[in-house]
């Protein structure tokens, strides 16, 4: 109830004004009365001071109780209307109520009177307040109406509890073929196969979504005109405020092109794999931006390792290798993810590993597939050659030097590092570099730099790419 109740009084004695308002104030009430007694003020009131509840009596000088409560009935249906009066016959009485009044008190029993008013307003108020609430959920049903109406992805439609068709929205036209005139009333076995519909897969949805209150599939269904597409199904059972089922909603999403996309990815990660293990002596692994092994391939690295693919896969590099390695390896990494090239060498455990690490992309740099080969490390030092100037190695040195950080060497793409070294390895790279390896001063740690010669950087490069 409002702190202050404004009160319409329609009333010729003013005497009776004054007791109407003693029992008011008894009752500790907040109010505010305004008294009229013609049919012009009664209507200016309503007009610009629109009352919580109206008094009236029946019988006015020139305008009675029962055509003020017609006028308030039709500028403020809402406002309750109340009958004060000194008596009221059997018939008065009944007239009073069709006409629509909330009550009426008699003059000689005022003490009726608060408690009749509170009640009015009581439910004055749960009427205004169930009206908002209706008409939010109009509102609501109609955004909602608009938004499945608009959407063209989803087929999205609702069923009877016999399963016929009783809406259809944008995209089950589109992606079913069917306009509204045409479906509706339809059973929804329309677009099932004929196969599914012998296996009475249909009536199997709707007991499922009856009984567990959703039903969900992937399978074929059909188009106007018999063509197929595969689907995405999810039928929900709609129940009323008693539990009782009334419908279905239904939506489906063609996945046809979803699963080809799937099932070409699938292909070519198989293919991916087989071309990986076939790599002699070395292996693949694809990474994503937190150097998180995605794909690994390679039996003899591994092995080499003492991995698995098990052990790597869903693993970053810090959850596998010890700090030292990551260390090495890592920065390289980055520089793929960066889009840059590179090749080093990498030494772990008793061996030494030539690593290229490539960007991937697609559109912009996803992961980084870094290829390794295992070669072992020599524990012999490297001969000193004849001449500071000597740019020739034999393969003898070459495979007795040890392993190298060399100068990175720019390539023919201007964004690739590579990094020449000299060991045992019996590859075009390795060969290459052993033409021109010299040592200088270091640039790192683990390693040192030298110059390359042409002639070697366009080995190299073949060999790369």
């Amino acid at each position: 109830m409002k702190d202050e109740i404004r009160i319409l009084v329609l009333e010729d004695v003013p005497a009776d004004v004054v007791m109407i308002n003693h029992e008011l104030r008894k009752a500790r009430l907040h109010f505010r009365c305004k008294r009229v007694e013609t049919k012009d003020e009664f209507l200016q009131q309503l007009k610009n001071h629109s009352p919580d509840v109206i008094l009236s009596d029946h019988g006015l000088p020139g305008f009675d109780g029962f055509s003020a409560l017609a006028i308030a009935k039709d500028k403020c249906p809402d406002v309750p209307f109340i009958f004060v009066t000194s008596a009221l016959g059997e018939e008065m009485t009944i007239e009073t109520f069709e006409s629509g009044a909330t009550d009426y008190v008699l003059k000689n029993r005022l003490s009726n009177l608060v408690p009749a008013m509170q009640r009015a307003l009581r439910e004055a108020e749960g009427k205004r307040k169930r009206l908002e609430a209706e008409g939010a959920l109009c509102k609501s049903e109609e955004r909602f109406r608009m938004l499945v109406a608009g959407v063209k992805d989803y087929a999205i439609f609702m069923l009877d509890a016999d399963g016929n068709v009783n809406s259809w929205n944008a995209g089950a036209e589109w992606m079913k073929g069917y306009r509204a005139e045409e479906i509706m009333g339809r059973h929804f076995s329309h677009f099932f196969t004929r196969e599914d519909v012998q296996k009475h897969r249909p009536d199997e949805a709707l007991r499922t979504a009856a009984a567990e209150g959703r039903y969900e599939e992937e399978g074929w269904r059909l188009r106007k005109g018999g063509s197929k597409f595969l689907a995405h199904v999810v039928i929900t059972a709609l129940r009323d405020e008693m539990g009782e089922l009334c419908g279905f909603a239904h939506v489906t999403q063609n996945i046809t092109e979803r699963r080809a996309a799937e099932e070409a990815l699938r292909k070519s990660e198989e293919l991916y794999r087989t071309l990986a293990g076939s790599i002699p002596g070395g292996g693949v692994a694809v990474f994503d931006q937190d150097l998180r092994h995605l794909v690994v391939e390679g039996q003899e690295v591994l092995e080499a390792l003492g991995l698995s693919k098990a052990t790597l896969e869903g693993e970053t590099l810090s959850e596998v290798f010890p700090p030292e390695s990551c260390a090495r390896i890592e920065p390289v990494y980055r520089a793929a993810l960066s889009g840059t090239n590179v090749i080093l060498e990498a030494p772990y455990r008793d061996r030494t590993y030539l690593v290229q690490a490539v960007p991937l992309k697609n559109g912009e740099v996803k992961s980084t597939l870094a290829w390794s080969w295992a070669s072992t490390s020599p524990s012999a030092k490297r001969p000193k050659t004849s001449s500071a100037n000597s740019t020739k190695t034999s393969k003898s040195e070459c495979a007795n030097a040890p392993p190298r950080w060399r100068r990175p060497t720019k390539s023919s793409t201007p964004s690739t590092i590579r990094f020449r070294t000299t060991c045992a390895h019996p590859c075009v790279i390795l060969t290459a570099s052993c033409n021109c390896c010299r040592p200088m001063p270091p640039i790192s740690s683990t390693g040192r730099v030298c110059a390359t010669s042409r002639r070697s950087s366009s080995r190299l490069n073949k060999w790369a790419d």
